[in-house]
């Protein structure tokens, strides 16, 4: 999930990812939300930043 969070991701609506994933789009905000606390992150942006700084994506 959280690869979907790159930057042609980063301005798509949860409901649009979740389209993209064929899940529901309270999965993708639970799981974004999972990985953003995770993280320390305070948005999707900062997340997917410190994911690429860590090669995770």
């Amino acid at each position: 999930m959280l690869a979907m969070n790159t930057d042609s991701s980063i301005s798509m609506t949860a409901a649009e990812i979740a389209q993209a994933l064929h899940v529901s789009a309270g999965t993708v905000r639970n799981y974004t939300s999972s990985a953003m606390t995770k993280l320390g992150a305070r948005s999707r942006r900062q997340a997917a930043s410190i994911a690429r700084d860590h090669g995770w994506i």
